[in-house]
């Protein structure tokens, strides 16, 4: 896996070289944030599509994309019309209380959603390779 990860950083840098060149003296900070912004996103996917091939698992877009944002979605919805209730309060508080009010809503309907099942999957298959190597180990 090192020898990809080798590789993607050779392409990364070699990308973020040629575009800093390219749009940094026409576009100044701009062109260097659009530099970051495209080098870390090319670096991310690669990655993200490498330990998917790795993992042999399939990108699955409603479970991972769709249903996180419609619940983050909701939850924000939520909160800010909570916060047209708390004009009372003053802005430390009425923001923690925004705050905890959307991690409550966004929590819960990742619940109803069952979002949870795919952290119990995921802390099912973790424990298993750490008790087998442990198993190895002794």
């Amino acid at each position: 896996q090192q020898k990809y990860i080798f590789i993607y950083n050779v392409v990364d840098s070699a990308l973020r070289i040629g575009l800093i060149v390219w749009l940094v003296p026409k576009h100044g900070i701009y062109g260097f944030l659009a530099v970051t912004y495209v080098s870390n996103l090319l670096t991310s996917v690669l990655c993200f599509v490498r330990l998917l091939k790795t993992a042999q698992t399939r990108f699955r877009a409603v479970d991972w994309v769709v249903r996180p944002l419609a619940c983050t979605a909701a939850a924000l919805v939520v909160a800010r019309a909570a916060a047209m209730y708390m004009t009372a309060l003053s802005v430390v508080p009425r923001a923690l209380l925004e705050s905890a009010v959307c991690v409550g809503v966004y929590l819960a309907m990742i619940y109803v959603t069952g979002g949870f099942k795919e952290w119990a999957a995921v802390r099912n298959v973790v424990s298993s390779k750490l008790s087998r190597k442990e198993e190895l180990n002794s």
